[in-house]
């Protein structure tokens, strides 16, 4: 294979490896092919288990098929986590950290005493109603250690890496060639064989998403994994309202919409976030893990270019004195949530408080409450409370009550309670916004139902 002016894209599935090459002057895919594993990949946080394996592995396909040593790698929806970022529009290194520091905290893995990997891509700036510029920017986190697994893999396989990117900056550039309307907001559907990504997609990038873990091999599941992704996040519009416009790309598969949707199939590409990927010629500046300093070109003008060092000096002292000012306003969520976060030890309030001091000898075999409240403890966000927890050991069942300040978080929190191994159920969910000291958030509750023997995740 002729590989001089060609690229390697590629996807780490849990059961397979996805490879494209792609020519960047003739902009075609001149080979494909899926290879399956036969060993375990990742483990329950995503990272590699064994990354000398992983590497021999990729090393021998490489010399097999002679594949192009220049690479990209598309992470999948399943380890990531998505925020839009509002911030004061300063320049320079301190907004690089205050960018980390601020999607880090926001992470659905802020709960984790692990480092955060983010890659993020700054969209545009914005003036609120006191006329103070802000900046909006998308930031894409997962576990530093997924990132650093995946480069030692790379390395022990001797093959060098261009870009670790999230899978939906290969879908935002496939899209663009193929959506001329992509300013609309949509519902995106991305199907593989093994799972499934759902987005509500509005001009470039996304701003929610879910990932589904049914693909093409099991069209039932996937069907009601669609439909009650439909009926739980369609509610959400960012514009207040619902969306009626979905497409689904990806491997080629067919469900049913209820009434009020208007379904679109794309199926040109089975693997369209590698093609995308691929199809971007210039380095890739933005959404890449590998960058620890993405270009801020947002902030040159031409007044940065001929005015003298002291009045620039002048004039971004001022920008970020007004900055700051915005910023430290805006840290009122944040000193709330580390309040809240003083009061998450209430989870585990005491066991006898929730139990009964002898309660244990009526668990009954295989039941581990305590278990499931270590197991909460671990995944709570620090904006989370619990107000009540009420179990019926009699019926496998407990009923939660609290409040939680942001959406996004409560969302994730739940998604993770439904993996957890020993959780059969997470049902009854009510949530609605309410204050509390002076700050918005949800209140909510809901019933869980469970097995027993709480492990990882399912």
């Amino acid at each position: 294979m002729k590989t001089f002016n060609a690229i390697s894209c590629i996807k780490i599935g849990v059961t397979e490896l996805k490879i494209i090459v792609f020519d960047l002057l003739t902009k075609k895919v001149i080979w494909r092919r899926a290879f399956y594993y036969d060993f375990e990949v990742f483990d329950n946080t995503g990272g590699i288990m064994n990354p000398g394996q992983m590497a021999s592995f990729i090393q021998d396909l490489f010399h097999q098929h002679k594949l192009p040593k220049r690479v990209r790698i598309s992470l999948s929806l399943e380890y990531l986590s998505i925020n839009n970022l509002l911030l004061p529009a300063i320049s320079g290194a301190e907004f690089h950290q205050i960018i980390l520091d601020e999607a880090a905290h926001v992470s659905v893995y802020g709960f984790t005493d692990e480092k955060i990997a983010v890659a993020y891509q700054i969209l545009n700036n914005k003036r609120n109603s006191d006329g103070i510029l802000n900046t909006e920017v998308f930031a894409v986190t997962t576990l530093q250690t997924t990132i650093n697994q995946i480069i030692e893999v790379f390395n022990l396989a001797g093959i060098k890496l261009e870009s670790i990117s999230p899978v939906l900056l290969g879908l935002k550039q496939y899209l663009t060639q193929h959506l001329p309307n992509l300013h609309k907001p949509i519902i995106l559907i991305l199907v593989s064989s093994e799972d499934a990504e759902f987005y509500m997609w509005q001009g470039q990038l996304p701003y929610s998403c879910h990932y589904i873990k049914a693909g093409k091999k099991t069209p039932e599941i996937l069907q009601n994994e669609i439909s009650a992704s439909l009926e739980h996040f369609n509610k959400t519009a960012e514009n207040g309202g619902t969306l009626s416009q979905v497409v689904a790309v990806g491997e080629q598969c067919e469900f049913k919409l209820g009434d009020g949707y208007e379904l679109q199939y794309i199926f040109e590409d089975e693997w369209p976030d590698l093609v995308g990927l691929a199809s971007i010629t210039k380095g890739i500046e933005v959404l890449n893990f590998l960058r620890s300093n993405p270009k801020t070109d947002f902030m040159k003008s031409a007044l940065v270019k001929w005015l003298c060092p002291v009045l620039i000096g002048g004039l971004v002292g001022i920008n970020i004195f007004s900055g700051w000012n915005l910023w430290s306003s805006g840290q009122r969520l944040a000193q709330a949530r580390k309040e809240y976060s003083g009061l998450q030890n209430s989870l585990i309030v005491k066991k006898e408080q929730l139990l009964g001091k002898n309660n244990n000898r009526q668990l009954g075999a295989g039941v581990k409450v305590d278990m499931l409240l270590e197991k909460l403890r671990s995944i709570v966000s620090e904006d989370m409370l619990f107000d009540r927890l009420e179990f019926d050991l009699k019926n496998k069942t407990m009923q939660v009550e609290g409040f939680c300040v942001t959406q996004k978080n409560l969302d994730a929190f739940l998604l993770t309670l439904s993996r957890i191994k020993g959780v059969t159920s997470v049902d009854e969910l009510e949530s609605s916004q309410q204050s509390r000291e002076n700050l918005m958030g949800y209140a909510f509750r809901f019933s869980v139902s469970f097995l027993g023997d709480f492990g990882d995740e399912k």
